[in-house]
């Protein structure tokens, strides 16, 4: 008796625990596609283009291109998103100083960025409509 009772608890408590590990499922379907000068990443409702410099990014100030198309209405986005770029790095993530401009192609920005040391950062791009901020990696050497 002794036995099934432990035995059952265990697989009870295995069971929560590999259910408390998986990530939820997100209702919004998400693409990535990369090459060597440019990020392109696509939602349910937008598709955010990043055109990179070439050679790839540095550690110090960057100027690259971001363009964002919403899906939904086929039009580009005119209104400046909020941007934002960071490493992380345990619980406090290290902000990079960015700076954000419309250029003369409707939904296209320029963004200049300090990249304080290499690795990878976070780009976090939030339309002004939007929920929440689309994320992509930048690889700084």
């Amino acid at each position: 008796m002794n036995k099934l009772f432990f035995g059952t608890i265990l697989m009870l408590g295995l069971a929560l625990s590999v259910s408390a590990c998986q990530q939820p499922q997100s209702k919004r379907m998400e693409s990535i596609s990369t090459s060597q000068n440019a990020l392109e990443k696509q939602t349910d409702q937008y598709r955010i283009s990043v055109r990179l410099p070439n050679p790839p990014l540095k550690a110090q100030a960057e100027a690259y291109t971001l363009q964002l198309h919403n899906l939904k209405t086929n039009q580009p986005v005119e209104a400046l998103p909020e941007v934002k770029v960071e490493m992380p790095m345990g619980n406090t993530p290290m902000i990079a100083p960015t700076t954000l401009k419309k250029t003369a192609t409707p939904g296209e920005f320029q963004v200049n960025t300090e990249f304080t040391m290499s690795g990878d950062w976070t780009l976090q791009v939030k339309p002004v409509q939007a929920a929440e901020a689309i994320t992509l990696t930048l690889s700084v050497q």
